[in-house]
């Protein structure tokens, strides 16, 4: 059975099982909304804007892209922990979990600016005042 499940193979199943748990746990909220539009059509309320719909995008594909980096440091933080004292592999689940804290910052930054802009681009389109209503985290 060891045989059978080896180290690389571990590995491999660990991110498949973890992407597969991202993407599913991803999705499951987009049901969930398709099904609350339906019930909303039902009660004859409009159905969803143009600029949420384009935030929505955003987000999840931002948030799948977060999902793969995190994923991307557990994979690190295994193969550093697996290295048994070899130099080149320690390197080498460093310069993954550098290049994976960096790409992760960049995606918080550019959550936060999409955000930004699509509540600022909305606040102005609607002219209702600052505060008024967010495309993005809170609603």
């Amino acid at each position: 059975m060891i045989k059978f499940l080896s180290k690389h193979r571990i590995k491999f199943l660990l991110i498949v099982a973890l992407v597969v748990i991202g993407i599913v746990l991803t999705f499951s909220s987009v049901s969930a909304s398709s099904l609350l539009d339906q019930v909303g059509q039902q009660e004859g309320v409009p159905k969803t804007e143009v600029p949420k719909l384009i935030a929505n995008i955003i987000n999840i594909v931002l948030s799948l892209l977060g999902i793969v980096l995190v994923v991307l440091i557990i994979y690190a933080g295994i193969l550093w922990m697996t290295a048994g004292g070899d130099k080149d592999q320690v390197t080498k689940a460093k310069d993954h979990i550098i290049n994976a804290v960096i790409g992760l910052v960049i995606v918080v930054a550019a959550y936060a600016l999409s955000n930004f802009i699509i509540s600022s681009l909305n606040t102005a389109v609607t002219n209702s005042g600052a505060g008024s209503s967010s495309y993005g985290w809170i609603e």
